[in-house]
């Protein structure tokens, strides 16, 4: 059929219409296609959070040990290699513990908006630095506080130990 003709037959217009109707959805085709999945919500950041935060906490309790969570910042989320990165900082941790004779576990969870990576250290029922206002690390403070939380461990357990002893009728003192 020739051009003119097409062009006037209800074949010809509804063939004109549906190419003009698929050129006008085609850019939002390909912008749906190229999307990216949307962020993380704060609502599931602080759901991740709780999570975390109550199994650092039970690993602590249960184990009388440290337990290590990290907050993801952007400074490891922005690189290609995240979950190695992690890993690695997790396990450089864990080992200085392990140096001290503790079983430590580490935890992460992502920081939305936090430039830098942090932690927070649990040990027994408590949170190291929760006294003075200062439970967020930095890797360096956290590396540097490694002697203090495993000698706040070691006197939190004798705490522990000490009432159970007595209740026991062992004394710490083998002399007595």
């Amino acid at each position: 059929m020739p051009l003119g003709a097409l062009k006037k037959s209800f074949a010809g217009r509804a063939l004109g219409a549906g190419l003009a109707g698929l050129t006008a959805l085609t850019p939002m085709t390909a912008m749906a296609q190229d999307a990216t999945p949307t962020a993380m919500t704060h609502e599931q950041e602080i759901a991740e959070f709780n999570e975390a935060r109550f199994a650092a906490g039970a690993y602590a309790r249960e184990n009388n040990s440290v337990a290590i969570l990290f907050h993801i910042g952007e400074d490891i989320q922005s690189m290609p290699n995240t979950d190695e990165v992690i890993a690695k900082v997790e396990a450089h941790f864990e080992q200085a513990f392990a140096s001290h004779g503790i079983t430590a576990e580490a935890f992460s969870r992502v920081n939305l908006n936090a430039r830098a990576t942090g932690l927070t250290y649990y040990y027994g029922d408590n949170i190291f630095g929760a006294t003075d206002g200062v439970i967020d690390l930095d890797l360096q403070q956290a590396s540097d506080a490694i002697p203090s939380v495993a000698e706040s461990l070691r006197l939190y357990s004798q705490t522990v130990q000490a009432p159970a002893d007595a209740a026991s009728g062992l004394s710490p003192n083998p002399d007595e």
